[in-house]
């Protein structure tokens, strides 16, 4: 898999989860290194992406505001509706900025990706 993908997904499952900890664990890799993978993420794009704190982590609003650019690039009208359960496309951008619906879409945006 490109590590370009790898990181990328890295972020998800970890905003999917709140959880760097367990995104390593569903994923196979250390915590260490999705952190890695996350920071790579945050240079790349000049952006902090994820207040991390005791309790696990959760998207910054530049996170809020990368989330739907990256997941609205990878997926067309028809399937985003249909699978991140949103009643039309332009509302996919305000169901992925809301902390409390994100880790649902993300997940299943995820679980759209594993059944491509």
């Amino acid at each position: 898999m490109d590590m370009n993908i790898q990181k990328y997904l890295a972020f998800l499952k970890t905003v999917e989860y709140g959880s760097i900890t367990k995104a390593a664990e569903i994923l196979s890799y250390s915590q260490s290194g999705v952190s890695r993978m996350i920071q790579d993420i945050e240079k790349e794009w000049e952006l902090s992406l994820l207040e991390r704190s005791r309790g696990g982590v959760r998207l910054t609003s530049d996170g809020m505001k990368l989330l739907p650019r990256l997941i609205l690039k990878r997926i067309p009208y028809r399937v985003a509706v249909r699978e991140l359960d949103v009643p039309a496309y332009r509302d996919i951008a305000l169901v992925l900025r809301n902390q409390k619906t994100a880790p649902l879409a993300v997940k299943r945006f995820l679980e759209y990706l594993s059944y491509r």
